[in-house]
């Protein structure tokens, strides 16, 4: 993927849409700092896309739509050209992943958990 010259690798700080992304790396930017002066075992975890109980079907996600469909007796739509690769976590299983990420701080800075499939972690989780 080609990236274009005005890419300035970060959300655009004038937009007011980018005020939660912003937010998160200033977030990481705080944790990392406090890493480094005050020797705090810290971890940066970026998990995304959740379902489990009392996930609300109403909000425009895929997810939701899947969902929906699914509790409609309707046909599940799956928009899109089909290259897309979604996956999603059990509210749990993040409960659990994250209790195996903490004892690790020492050892990793950034987990970023969005593989394609639920069953590729890295290899420090297994």
């Amino acid at each position: 993927m080609a990236i274009p010259e005005s890419f300035v690798g970060a959300p655009v700080c004038s937009s007011a849409s980018s005020v939660y992304a912003e937010a998160k790396r200033y977030a990481e930017t705080l944790c990392s700092a406090a890493r480094s002066q005050a020797q705090l075992p810290t971890i940066t975890v970026r998990p995304f896309s959740f379902v489990g109980p009392f996930h609300a079907v109403d909000k425009p996600w895929a997810v939701d739509n899947f969902i929906d469909d699914a509790l409609q007796g309707s046909p599940i739509r799956v928009l899109g050209d089909g290259q897309t690769v979604r996956s999603y976590m059990y509210g749990a299983d993040l409960a659990f992943w994250l209790s195996v990420s903490f004892p690790a701080a020492r050892r990793v800075r950034l987990s970023m958990w969005a593989a394609p499939s639920p069953l590729r972690w890295p290899s420090w989780l297994r």
